[in-house]
């Protein structure tokens, strides 16, 4: 129950600079503040990470960033404002491609599909 507490707040964040998690232990009960200014930094190194691999992957393909004209972002983590950012940098001229979540990845294959097979 604490996790999906959390989890919510960590949602809110997108669209809001703090958020509330009520906390219940056994003999203890509050309400603790999350900002997003504390999540990015816990989570930098991890965006850190991401952007590396994205970096490599870009490379691996043998393509200029300047040639990506389209991005999707996929999953829950690319809608907090700092990930999102930090990956956008990476190629500033594509296209974001946003809708939903969960299916994105399909529709990015079967973009990859008629651009292949089509």
């Amino acid at each position: 129950a604490l996790a999906a507490r959390v989890e919510k707040a960590k949602i809110e964040l997108t669209d809001r600079s703090s958020a509330e998690v009520a906390v219940k232990l056994p003999g203890a009960e509050f309400t603790a503040e999350i900002t997003r200014s504390g999540l990015d930094a816990t989570i930098a190194r991890d965006i850190e990470r991401v952007t590396a691999t994205v970096g490599q992957t870009i490379r691996d393909a043998e393509v200029k960033p300047s040639d990506i004209t389209a991005v999707f972002l996929t999953g829950g983590s690319t809608a907090i404002p700092l990930a999102k950012r930090e990956i956008l940098s990476m190629v500033p001229q594509a296209s974001v491609i946003e809708g939903d979540m969960f299916g994105s990845v399909g529709l990015g294959l079967a973009l990859d599909a008629q651009r292949k097979f089509g």
